[in-house]
């Protein structure tokens, strides 16, 4: 077979002109530029997080307190009668409490001091108590009263009256509410009220039974 193509000349692939071989390196020059640029920018912000989170770290264990430390001393249940027919419970319950400020950097200010008493998830009553500076390692004393007569209107109230009368102590939960300011060497803070809570263990009034100091814990969310 005779192909005709054979006999022209082939002069091989056409050669780029020396433009588009400068066009070339250009665009590589710039590729690599914006690479460079972008592995820069990564790492500079890496830097500054780092940074920014061992300064944090350092904050943290440094210059934020500890929680305070709670305790019910004393508790005198005079009175604690609960009627299952009218659902009322007459109370008397007198507290001694110590607040102390561990912290040697820190200073802790109570303000709108208020102490809740509950029965078996039931409010019964509060005591509005003073505000108070609580300063470098210094401890306050409150004397929480409670006294009157509330509804208990929890299906539980009963049930729970009767069984813990017959083991001879109830339990009484006390919440310290305040709005708390911190005041360090570099910073001031304000927690929306923080709960201090105590769980009570009471002897029945007339009873041998004895309470033991109590404490309590601190809650800041």
């Amino acid at each position: 077979m005779h192909r005709s193509d054979l006999n022209e000349v082939y002069y091989g692939p056409a050669v780029p002109s020396s433009n588009a071989y400068g066009s070339a390196r250009r665009c590589c020059s710039c590729f690599r530029f914006s690479r460079g640029l972008g592995s820069l920018l990564m790492l500079l912000g890496l830097t500054i997080l780092i940074l920014a989170f061992s300064i944090f770290c350092v904050f943290i264990f440094v210059f934020l307190p500890s929680g305070v430390n709670a305790y019910v001393n004393e508790a005198s249940l005079a009175e604690f009668n609960y009627s299952s027919d009218s659902r009322n419970l007459k109370y008397s319950l007198s507290l001694a409490m110590s607040i102390r400020n561990p912290n040697q950097r820190v200073g802790i200010y109570f303000d709108n001091v208020v102490a809740l008493a509950s029965y078996g998830g039931c409010l019964f009553d509060f005591a509005a108590l003073s505000s108070f500076d609580l300063g470098r390692r210094i401890t306050a004393n409150l004397s929480p009263v409670f006294q009157g007569g509330q509804l208990l209107l929890g299906d539980s109230a009963a049930t729970t009256y009767a069984r813990e009368k017959g083991e001879g102590y109830y339990y009484i939960d006390v919440n310290v509410r305040a709005e708390l300011r911190l005041e360090g060497w570099v910073y001031k803070l304000r927690y929306n009220r923080p709960s201090i809570y105590c769980r009570l263990k009471l002897p029945v009034p007339g009873s041998s039974g004895t309470f033991k100091a109590t404490e309590c814990r601190t809650y800041y969310l």
